[in-house]
């Protein structure tokens, strides 16, 4: 029997969010946070007490803009993502066909975070997806010129002591619960996966909750990318973290 082969050449740039500096009081910067799957996930308000001279991450001057004088929890993060890969498949039905097929993907995404001060926050992000080549047509994961990705609004009603807090996210975003086994970004194609509805995120140092009802996005090539509106996907995903470092746990 004839396997398949797969080659992947991917070049990708992880983010790059836009800022202009200014007044700020200089200590040495934090270690820049890493980049998370769910973009929006970041949290860039460290650099609000960065020595600019001493920034620890090449985008850190796009990563806060300063909104309000004597303000720091007011500011706007403008980032994005360049994605540009080859793959060259040989042999994909298992020796049934001879074919072989080749493609380019592209990916450009462009988002906007503002916080406006402790309690309330709007991301909005844009999409590209686009396909070259291949004997198959594209499917619309990986086809589609512009679209909405994400665009929510979050109001946090509470803050602990501890860092505790309640979040309430209500709009167009993505989940990745646990190991995402179930419910994950969906990474590979151009177009990751999305949810229209409404989220409730409880975190503390022990423990992580989300409560959502939601309907998943449907994608087309041209035109807005909808909801489903025969689907509806809600339930709550609980995890009990043992250590700080967030490494073991049970959900």
């Amino acid at each position: 029997m004839t396997l398949p082969r797969k080659l992947w050449l991917m070049f990708m740039l992880p983010g790059l969010p836009l800022m202009a500096g200014g007044g700020l009081d200089a200590v040495p910067a934090a270690k820049p946070p890493a980049y998370k799957a769910l973009r929006f996930d970041e949290d860039y308000s460290h650099l609000a007490k960065a020595d600019r001279q001493r920034a620890g991450d090449l985008f850190d001057t796009v990563n806060y803009i300063p909104l309000m004088t004597g303000n720091p929890a007011w500011y706007l993060s403008i980032g994005g993502e360049v994605r540009e890969r080859f793959e060259g498949a040989a042999n994909p039905g298992f020796g049934l066909r001879g074919d072989y097929n080749t493609y380019w993907l592209q990916r450009l995404v462009f988002s906007t975070d503002w916080h406006l001060g402790d309690r309330a926050r709007v991301y909005a992000a844009g999409i590209s997806g686009l396909a070259q080549g291949g004997s198959l047509s594209a499917p619309p994961t990986q086809d589609d010129p512009v679209d909405l990705l994400f665009a929510f609004a979050e109001f946090t009603p509470w803050r602990g002591a501890d860092g505790e807090s309640v979040v309430l996210r209500v709009g167009r975003f993505g989940m990745s619960l646990g190991a995402g086994r179930l419910v994950a970004t969906r990474a590979s194609p151009n177009i990751p996966l999305r949810f229209d509805g409404f989220e409730a995120l409880f975190n503390s140092r022990d423990w992580q909750a989300t409560l959502f009802l939601t309907k998943p996005v449907t994608e087309r090539t041209n035109g807005f990318d909808n909801y489903d509106d025969h689907i509806t996907f809600w339930g709550a995903y609980v995890t009990r973290w043992f250590d700080a470092t967030r490494k073991n746990g049970v959900d």
